[in-house]
């Protein structure tokens, strides 16, 4: 039967079911477009903020990793109706709501995808500007300069929009790969900038107990969940365009398996390289104090004459205080290892060799001697007081260095450090101790 008539609050071109001919989605289109959704900024920031709570790189991956098996069960589940009947979300939710009922699940799932394309566009808005102040600083003083690159990204989004499902699919297939890539080849550089994975992976959670890491957990998974909980809603809108149930279903849970563990990667490295929400594409900026500020807001800290800087500055004060600064010295704010210590304490195996252990410290430090290489901190000073940072001061482990009977005794008066590995430590008691893996061992040289 053909139809001569038809309500256009019930079918109009973009509510028609797509027919089999016209599906041209496959396996590769629909792993593409998760890494297009996942390798962003918005993503970073999400899986960031569970290093920066205080969990483990282990229990961040597990973490976001059981968040998205949860979304990928009804995912899949709506997923099968797009491709079956063809249709997209508005149109599947008549079973649930009713012909005219299902305009309401259709306006307020609307309603969430504006706001959520608004962040989206201020963030790359921010990006945007950022880059532009730095080939042009002067930027910074036109007024309403940051607006204007708001609405610039939010310009080229709708353009994209309105040349539609076409478009995304060809812009998504080209830049998938070279997203990955180029990710890969950042992170490779930028861990060995930072002298390896080995000190990331031995920061360790910050919960001491089960019902302290719950208390954390929770939350936060649902937040994985929610996150892309109403993709899972709409995801029809996709997979109507699925040449085969195999097509997407496949492509879908490989792309959410690897995108838990591509998610945790780069802040990972942010912990290591001074709390920064790093996105691979843009490691290596400059910090910030908050964890929670995007990468993009950094990168107008990058030299273009000096290469990349990545890294506050140190200094200590006539009075013995710690300092930083992440505007290369326009402004110092002070820096107290004893009161950020994470009170980590070694596993046995280490035996004495260096002791980490969480105890009264005496908070006022006279600190006398600072070496930093890239985001690992060593400071020193009286009483033989010792501390290491792996996140450019973030968080501090006091360390004291032992070797058979003797531990080091006096002020801390100087040090240095020729690599992450390798350093030695000067008293004022006349010794000299040396380390040549990170801080592990010690050994007493006079």
């Amino acid at each position: 039967m053909k139809l001569t008539q038809a309500d256009p609050s019930l079918y109009n071109p973009d509510l028609r079911p797509i027919p089999p001919e016209e599906r041209t989605w496959g396996t590769y289109n629909y792993a593409s477009l998760w890494v297009a959704m996942s390798v962003c900024i918005p993503t970073y920031m999400l899986a960031s903020g569970l290093i920066a709570g205080g969990m483990s790189w282990l229990q961040a991956i597990l973490t976001i990793l059981l968040g998205n098996l949860i979304v990928l069960i009804p995912m899949l589940l709506n997923a099968h109706a797009g491709t079956r009947y063809g249709i997209p979300f508005p149109v599947f939710v008549r079973a649930s709501f009713g012909v005219r009922g299902a305009n309401v699940p259709a306006l307020l799932r609307a309603l969430v995808a504006c706001g959520w394309f608004g962040i989206q566009a201020w963030i790359g808005g921010q990006a945007i500007y950022a880059m532009l102040l730095v080939i042009w600083p002067g930027a910074a003083t036109l007024p309403g300069s940051m607006w204007i690159c708001f609405f610039l990204f939010w310009a080229i989004n709708m353009l994209v929009i309105w040349y539609g499902i076409e478009t995304i699919k060809l812009l998504q297939g080209i830049g998938a790969p070279f997203m990955l890539a180029v990710g890969l080849l950042l992170l490779f550089w930028i861990t060995r900038k930072a002298g390896g994975l080995g000190p990331v992976l031995r920061i360790p959670s910050k919960f001491h107990s089960s019902t302290d890491f719950m208390r954390f957990f929770i939350p936060s998974l649902t937040g994985m969940v929610g996150f892309w909980a109403t993709v899972a809603l709409n995801i029809p809108d996709f997979t109507r365009y699925a040449k085969s149930q195999r097509a997407q279903i496949v492509g879908q849970d490989h792309a959410e398996k690897q995108l838990a563990q591509n998610q945790v990667e780069p802040p990972l490295q942010k912990q290591r390289l001074s709390n920064l929400d790093v996105v691979k594409a843009k490691d290596s900026v400059a910090p910030q104090a908050e964890s929670s500020v995007g990468p993009a807001a950094a990168i107008p800290n990058l030299s273009l004459q000096n290469g990349l800087r990545a890294f506050p500055r140190w200094a200590i004060t006539s009075s013995g205080t710690l300092q930083r600064s992440f505007d290369a010295g326009r402004t110092w704010e002070d820096v107290s290892p004893s009161q950020t210590e994470s009170g980590a304490e070694l596993k046995p195996e280490y035996g004495d060799k260096k002791i980490r252990k969480k105890e009264q410290l005496n908070p006022a430090v006279v600190f006398r001697a600072v070496a930093a290489l890239g985001s690992e901190i060593w400071a020193g000073g009286s009483s033989a007081m010792l501390y290491h940072s792996f996140d450019s001061g973030s968080h501090w482990i006091r360390v004291m260095p032992i070797e058979a009977n003797a531990s080091l005794t006096g002020d801390i008066v100087s040090m240095d450090f020729s690599d992450p590995q390798h350093g030695e430590i000067a008293t004022s008691a006349g010794e000299l101790w040396m380390t040549s893996d990170d801080g592990q061992t010690w050994h007493k040289q006079q």
